[in-house]
């Protein structure tokens, strides 16, 4: 259980890392959260893990994308 809980924590610390903690360094208030109101720019991968995305770098792991509230991946649709 220790393990587990050591875990989800070193999965949420990343997931800030690359979300949150950036958009507050660069005093970006609309973004680093998914809330109403903020800039979506979001990329969903097909992967299981962290760790599996970094092993498969290269292949077409693209679930969809988001830019400023809009999909144009795998097609265009308003968000």
């Amino acid at each position: 259980l220790a393990s587990s809980a050591a875990s989800d924590v070193y999965k949420r610390q990343l997931l800030e890392s690359m979300t949150s903690l950036p958009a507050k360094e660069f005093n970006l208030s609309d973004r680093g959260s998914i809330e109403i109101g903020k800039t979506a720019d979001l990329l969903v991968l097909q992967v299981t893990t962290i760790e599996h995305y970094f092993q498969t770098l290269g292949r077409p792991l693209i679930h969809r994308m988001i830019k400023n509230g809009i999909q144009f991946y795998p097609e265009w649709m308003v968000c």
